[in-house]
């Protein structure tokens, strides 16, 4: 294992991720101060589901790849062909998910009403959000992270940044619906990339019998993945469509911009399992002793990153809340609420992640899902009574279980002790 190489990739992912975040947050406060905290919490409600959504349509394509990156090495010729299937399985389910819940509300009407327009536009970005996905794992397995993020980290940022503000110095009607069709466009800029990235070193060949066996291989392998990503989806992105559901799309701006903020807890998490993650499945089908001191180093950065963070938003979070506008500093208290819980559940290390790529996928579905029903109580009896503040404490809750469950799961399993206290297995 190439410590330098690896510490190399991790800081430029990071460095990546970063200025990816330093893009997207002009965007969020030009954003928020032009639509108003309604029409802001409009586009994020749908913005939210997408995230759900997501996880269901690429049917576990990307972990799956991920899972399977021994054939990166082992099999060249066979790799390229079990990506472009994985993508196309992706597309095709995702379009199907796509149009089968157009339908159910047209005729049912489960979306609430004043997000229906904003939430059928989201549809449209689905299959090209899921197909990224899967080109995003396999360039992960080809030991390029920073082609990988690439498209997330600029691409997508600089071109919705640029078409958002052309839209507005023409003064044309900028309200959520619209600034959803620009996010469409910008997505399919960075799909085209990310391909291109993945592809350019490639031939692809279609055989309809090898298709038709690796499109069952491929699916059989990838459900667990779909079970265990749409549950963690849900516990990602619950606590904003509940917001948005029980109360309205004012206190859905509020609540968003308090939850974006947070998000730069995930950023370095997201970077370093970018690279560490394969690299934890070769540990784990080696049985190198290496993986917990491996994990450990992470735990112990990530902890720190978390407390840094959470210093900063309780000395300056009004100032910060004020960028997006005066009235977006009604959330701090959420903010403060929903950094500390990432702060203690970072304690547990990234435990839930490595369990994807551990073997666990089944029993991790199971913690996770209790997690998630706990999240989706704790919302339903906080949130009506506290507002805010009583859904963050649910979110925060939520993250801490679902970590401290999955690291008690890797421990009694022993495969590694993801916790800054380490015991011995």
């Amino acid at each position: 294992m190439n410590i330098s190489s690896l510490t190399k990739k991790v800081g430029a992912s990071f460095l990546l991720k970063i200025f990816g975040g330093l893009i997207v947050l002009p965007i969020s406060v030009l954003l928020a101060r032009t639509l108003g905290v309604e029409e802001f919490g409009r586009y994020s409600f749908a913005i939210a589901l997408l995230g759900i959504l997501n996880y269901v349509g690429c049917l576990g394509q990307d972990q799956n790849l991920v899972k399977n990156s021994s054939i990166f090495v082992s099999d060249k010729r066979k790799q390229p062909f079990e990506v472009i299937n994985a993508g196309l399985i992706s597309l095709f389910f995702s379009l199907f998910l796509s149009v089968f819940i157009y339908l159910v509300d047209i005729n049912f009407q489960v979306i609430p009403e004043s997000y229906t327009t904003v939430v059928h536009l989201m549809l449209l970005i689905l299959p090209i959000y899921v197909v990224r996905r899967v080109f995003v794992a396999a360039l992960r397995c080809l030991g390029k992270p920073i082609h990988a993020i690439l498209p997330e980290t600029l691409i997508y940022p600089i071109t919705f940044f640029l078409l958002v503000y052309f839209t507005i110095i023409n003064e044309s009607l900028l309200i959520a619906d619209n600034i959803m069709l620009l996010t469409l466009l910008a997505y399919a800029a960075s799909l085209l990339v990310i391909i291109f990235l993945y592809t350019k070193h490639f031939n692809y060949q279609f055989n309809f019998t090898k298709n038709v066996r690796s499109t069952k291989h491929l699916i059989a392998g990838g459900i667990p993945f779909c079970l265990l990503a749409s549950v963690e989806g849900m516990g990602m992105y619950s606590d904003k469509l509940i917001v948005g559901g029980l109360l309205d799309s004012y206190n859905m701006g509020l609540y968003q911009v308090a939850s974006r903020l947070t998000d730069f807890a995930l950023f370095f998490e997201s970077a370093i399992l970018l690279v560490s993650l394969p690299i934890i499945a070769k540990f784990f089908v080696a049985r190198d002793p290496g993986l917990v001191k491996f994990v450990t180093k992470q735990s112990y950065v990530m902890c720190c990153y978390c407390l840094i963070l959470l210093i900063g938003v309780i000395l300056f979070g009004d100032f910060v809340l004020s960028i997006f506008g005066d009235d977006f500093t009604q959330s701090k208290s959420a903010l403060i609420i929903l950094m500390l819980g990432y702060f203690i559940a970072s304690f547990f290390g990234p435990s839930t992640f490595i369990c994807t790529v551990t073997g666990l996928e089944k029993e991790a579905i199971y913690l996770m899902v209790f997690s998630l029903l706990v999240n989706i109580l704790l919302l339903y009896t906080l949130t009506p009574e506290y507002g805010l503040d009583g859904a963050a404490l649910s979110k925060a809750i939520s993250e801490i279980i679902k970590r401290f469950l999955a690291f008690m799961l890797l421990y009694k399993r022993k495969i590694c002790n993801s916790c800054l206290i380490q015991f011995k297995l």
